[in-house]
């Protein structure tokens, strides 16, 4: 017990973190498992390292990760600065996708419209961009970031902010007032 500046420590002292969670189909979790435990045997001792399993049931919610499928959740997260723990997370993020997971909505993760289309079908993807359409008709919450995801852009070229993970758009969507327009 004490006072608070000696209990909490100061943002600007604690070390780089990253974290990624992702949904895999249950019957993949095996070797996913194996795959990860290999890369990491690979890549020695990388600062600190935390994955952490869960589990979960299908959901009916088109945009939740588990959508249609059972999946075992497996959450990765890694403690320290430096290029070694920047290539193990891109690395558990190629396991990932190699297995077909689908990115936690609220974690980070660098993926664009054409990857989720491709976890989630292209026609999933049509209705959650329909549904964002129709509630939100004048693109009050359309950010750079749901433009990237739900591949809402025309000619547009995108780049990931990889330390943030948040997507810029680098030119404007649209000159049409029902699209958005995106400021840089």
């Amino acid at each position: 017990i004490s006072v608070s500046h000696h209990i909490i420590p100061d943002a600007s002292a604690a070390p780089d973190h990253a974290q990624t969670e992702w949904a895999i189909d249950i019957e993949h979790i095996r070797d996913a498992h194996l795959a990860i435990q290999r890369v990491a045997r690979e890549a020695g001792k990388v600062n600190a390292t935390r994955i952490h399993f869960r589990f979960s049931a299908s959901s009916d919610v088109l945009l939740h990760p588990a959508y249609n499928r059972r999946v075992a959740w497996i959450d990765f997260n890694t403690i320290g600065a430096g290029a070694a723990s920047y290539d193990m997370h891109q690395k558990y993020i190629g396991i990932m996708k190699q297995f077909g997971a689908r990115p936690h909505w609220a974690k980070q993760h660098f993926q664009n419209g054409a990857f989720l289309e491709s976890v989630y079908s292209t026609e999933v993807m049509a209705k959650i961009r329909d549904f964002r359409e129709k509630h939100d008709p004048s693109n009050v919450l359309l950010s750079p970031y749901i433009q990237a995801v739900l591949s809402i852009y025309e000619n547009n070229e995108t780049f990931m902010n990889s330390k943030y993970g948040l997507t810029q758009v680098k030119k404007t969507v649209s000159t049409n007032p029902k699209k958005c327009v995106v400021l840089v």
